[in-house]
């Protein structure tokens, strides 16, 4: 009989890879959500069977995508996923922590993201900025249309449509950033995914040192976002656009810290399940939660709500 460990070995990404290809085709929307873990069965055959065999199961799944949605879908999953597997399975087998490993995979996948889209709209007449801005306006002016019909008065909705033109030119000149979030989150989710899964079937073992719970960013990280924020009141169009994208990146790096100090609080409380999924279902959805958790992700340098950062080396008396 066949060892069951090894058919375990290969049947969990195999199953994770036909259940997202398979739910994208017949239920898009949930789909979408699905896909996002994409990565995490690639990365984990890469980890088992090596870099050849990892490479081989990237290069399969990019012949699915064109066979069923063509070669723009197809050319889009490389840039992302696959991009973004093939760089996190190198960082875990050199054995980096999760916000160097997530950082890194988070890079390598948007630059080559951002190349792509730049080069898939380089032949149409209006700029990607353009087609973004243009999105939004006409999701903001259906929701105006809406709020019209329920009896609005018109003076408040042209204030509202005033604010929205500058909400949409705001998410036009920042749609870098975005993009480089949803990478960023995306990263995280795969790299918490695989290494549950890999402890789950081999245990505590040296590609994963650490847990996501005692993620540290560097102190030197707060520059970014102390300069970025600086910038979006310093005037100057190409400087406000920088600014504002550092600052949206920073925000989404920081809160996964603060993530990882919830997540610290519920294992050291040894909470039940319930509790787990209430946590998250509230920080993932609540928009004020969520910035609360980011503020505990800046203030931590500081506070240091986890107790684990090193402290700080004392000057030896002259």
């Amino acid at each position: 009989m066949p060892d069951q460990r090894r058919v375990k070995e290969l049947a969990i990404p195999l199953v994770l890879l036909l259940a997202a290809f398979l739910t994208v085709l017949v239920f898009p929307p949930v789909g979408v959500v699905l896909g996002l873990i994409t990565p995490s069965p690639l990365v984990l055959v890469n980890l088992q069977r090596g870099r050849l065999t990892g490479l081989l199961g990237i290069a399969g799944m990019f012949v699915l995508v064109l066979a069923a949605m063509g070669p723009k879908a197809a050319v889009i999953f490389a840039a992302e996923y696959g991009v973004l597997s093939a760089a996190m399975a190198e960082s875990i087998r050199f054995q980096f922590p999760m916000e160097k490993s997530v950082f890194y995979s988070a890079l390598a996948s948007a630059s080559l993201s951002l190349l792509t889209l730049f080069l898939l709209f380089a032949d149409r007449e209006a700029t990607l900025p353009e087609l973004f801005q243009k999105q939004v306006r006409e999701h903001m002016e259906q929701s105006l249309e809406t709020l019209k019909s329920m009896g609005k008065d018109k003076a408040e909705l042209d204030a509202m449509r005033t604010a929205a033109e500058k909400v949409a030119g705001a998410f036009a000149v920042s749609y870098p950033a975005f993009i480089a979030v949803g990478n960023l989150m995306c990263a995280a989710v795969n790299f918490v995914l695989v290494q549950g899964l890999w402890r789950r079937m081999y245990g505590d073992s040296a590609f994963f040192p650490r847990r996501f719970s005692a993620m540290v960013l560097p102190d030197q990280a707060i520059w970014p976002l102390i300069v970025s924020a600086g910038t979006l009141f310093a005037g100057g169009d190409e400087l406000y656009a920088a600014g504002l994208n550092v600052f949206v990146v920073m925000l989404a790096v920081y809160f996964l810290q603060g993530l990882a100090i919830v997540v610290h609080v519920l294992e050291t409380k040894t909470v039940p399940i319930l509790f787990w999924v209430l946590a998250l279902f509230l920080i993932l959805t609540q928009p004020i939660v969520m910035g609360i958790v980011t503020g505990l992700g800046v203030f931590d340098m500081w506070v240091d709500f986890r107790k684990i950062r090193p402290a700080p080396e004392e000057k030896p008396e002259e």
